[in-house]
């Protein structure tokens, strides 16, 4: 079981993503794919900030329900994090506490290796794949490898899990429920102004990707 997973509930990409994600670790896609599922998932969280709450983590403070119902190893993820990223979640899960933002702990841009390498030449070599993206068309939204000026108090979580362990979330629709939407509206503090930029970013990034116009020069 993966523990700091921040996949959508339900996703309907989840089994796609994952084995291309898989193909391009062996590089067979030469190493550098444009992961339109990450792209696709960022925009839905930002056009409707619960599905950060509906996402698929486990609080470190909740590790304990999860021991008592049997499981007794929790995967972190993932290996293309920065060490710094991946000693913090790992400390925060031995410990079985964070006091920060719950994101600090997800996948972001800002810990991946390729994305916050500091020197420009590793930067190139990464992102300069003339033959497989237009490059410049690509350094015109570059500013989509940022993260989102989102903070989930982690703290402020506690004692959320309790109410599923008494519902069954597969017995009801989100909808009906509603849960979700009053905690993330509690708990979670994010910038209105840069939320429709951010959106329509991410939407002409996907446009540009269906389309195609994003590998012609």
């Amino acid at each position: 079981m993966i523990a700091n997973e921040d996949c959508l509930f339900h996703c309907p990409n989840y089994f796609y993503h994952a084995n291309i994600a898989a193909h391009a670790s062996q590089n067979t896609l030469g190493d550098y794919f444009l992961d339109y599922c990450r792209i696709g998932c960022r925009l839905k969280k930002i056009s409707e900030p619960v599905n950060f709450i509906r996402s698929s983590w486990i609080r470190p403070e909740d590790v304990h329900c999860y021991e008592e119902v049997g499981v007794d190893i929790l995967k972190i993820i993932d290996r293309g994090m920065t060490t710094e990223a991946i000693s913090l979640i790992v400390n925060a899960y031995t410990n079985n506490r964070y006091d920060g933002n719950l994101l600090d702990l997800l996948p972001r841009p800002s810990i991946n290796i390729a994305v916050s390498r500091s020197d420009l030449i590793s930067k190139i070599r990464y992102f300069f794949r003339p033959l497989y993206v237009n490059v410049f068309k690509l350094y015109k939204v570059k500013s989509i490898m940022t993260d989102f000026d989102v903070y989930i108090n982690n703290r402020a979580l506690d004692g959320f899990i309790e109410f599923f362990l008494k519902e069954n979330c597969e017995l009801k629709s989100c909808q009906e429920c509603g849960y979700c939407e009053d905690v993330a509206k509690k708990v979670i503090k994010i910038d209105t102004k840069l939320v429709e930029k951010t959106r329509k970013l991410h939407r002409d990034f996907l446009d540009k990707i269906i389309s195609g116009d994003l590998f012609k020069y």
